[in-house]
């Protein structure tokens, strides 16, 4: 499903990060709120997925850090078309873990 983000979509140049399965809220991440909300309110045509990058994790399982995020965003009017986990990858795969990538589709 990731695979098919990149032919359909466009990635925005915006990333959340977690730690132990939590959002990371910091003024960064206010900024990139701020950021996404500005762009979809612009493109009201695109749709806005999450790609969540967690090696290791059983595909299906829960993060509180994606509900965080989608909460976040849903306090700046904004909803979620989709969300996509990636939980396997290259050998340097293991480096992103705990990255939630913005793409419009």
């Amino acid at each position: 499903r990731y695979q098919s983000l990149g032919t359909l979509g466009e990635r925005l140049s915006v990333n959340f990060v977690s730690e132990n399965a939590q959002l990371v809220l910091d003024s960064k991440t206010e900024r990139d709120l701020a950021r996404v909300a500005n762009f979809f309110r612009d493109h009201p045509d695109k749709r806005l997925v999450l790609a969540e990058f967690a090696p290791g994790r059983p595909t299906g399982s829960s993060d509180g850090a994606m509900q965080q995020l989608e909460q976040k965003l849903a306090e700046h009017s904004l909803s979620l078309y989709d969300r996509v986990t990636v939980d396997h990858g290259p050998d340097s795969f293991d480096a992103m873990a705990g990255q939630i990538e913005i793409w419009a589709l």
